[in-house]
C-alpha cells in the first residue's frame, strides 16, 4: 500500500474522548428504517446512511474483541436516537464549514455540551470521529469502520456496554467528509 493511502487511513480516526457524560428525541434527522429526513442531508450522499452505520456498528458490537490490550466481550446492539444524531449533526456542520477536525468545537463546544443541548437525557456519552479525504462515497463508513476498530481508545468506545444508543451524521467541506457518531446510555 502507498504511503499516501496509508495516511489518508489513518486521517480517517479522530481523537477520542471517551468520559462519562451527559433520551428526548431530535427532530428532522434520518431515521433507520424510516422515511422521516431533514431537508439538508447529513448523510454525504450515502444511500441509508443511518441503517448502515447503525448495521456495522452492531455487527461489530455482537462479536467479542480485543481493543488493544484490553478484551471486550460482545455487547447489546445500539438504538438510533434523534437527539444524538442531532447533536452529530450540529458538530459534524461546524467541522465542514469552518474547516477544523477536532472533538473540540469552533465554539469550545464539547461533546458532552452538544449532545446535552441536544435534548439527550443519558447518564453517559463518547463520541467517535472520522475525516475522509479522496475516499469514494460507497467506501466511506466500510473505511472508517475499520480505523475505529484498528484504534484501541475508539474500538473500546464502540464496545462499551453501557453506551446503548447512536446518533451519527456525515457533511462535507473543503475537500473531506466529516463523521460524527455520538452514543449514549
Amino acid at each position: 500500500m502507498r504511503s499516501s493511502a496509508i495516511w489518508g487511513l489513518l486521517t480517517l480516526t479522530g481523537l477520542l474522548s471517551a468520559c462519562g457524560g451527559g433520551g428526548g428525541d431530535g427532530v428532522g434527522m434520518a431515521i433507520p428504517g424510516g422515511n422521516s429526513t431533514a431537508s439538508a442531508q447529513p448523510t454525504c450522499d450515502i444511500d441509508r446512511f443511518a441503517d448502515q452505520l447503525l448495521a456495522s456498528l452492531n455487527d461489530a458490537r455482537a462479536s467479542a474483541r480485543t481493543c488493544g490490550a484490553t478484551a471486550y466481550p460482545a455487547a447489546s446492539p445500539l438504538a438510533w436516537h434523534g437527539a444524538l444524531a442531532l447533536a452529530a449533526d450540529v458538530h459534524a456542520s461546524d467541522m465542514a464549514s469552518v474547516g477544523f477536525f477536532s472533538h473540540t468545537g469552533s465554539s469550545g463546544s464539547h461533546y458532552e455540551k452538544r449532545i446535552a443541548d441536544s435534548g439527550y437525557k443519558g447518564r453517559v456519552s463518547s463520541e467517535i470521529l472520522a475525516r475522509t479525504e479522496r475516499i469514494a462515497t460507497p467506501a466511506m463508513l466500510p473505511s472508517s469502520m475499520d480505523a475505529w476498530l484498528k484504534s484501541p481508545p475508539h474500538c473500546a468506545a464502540l464496545m462499551r456496554a453501557d453506551l446503548r444508543e447512536v446518533g451519527a451524521a456525515c457533511r462535507r467541506g473543503g475537500g473531506f467528509a466529516y463523521i460524527a457518531v455520538n452514543f449514549g446510555g
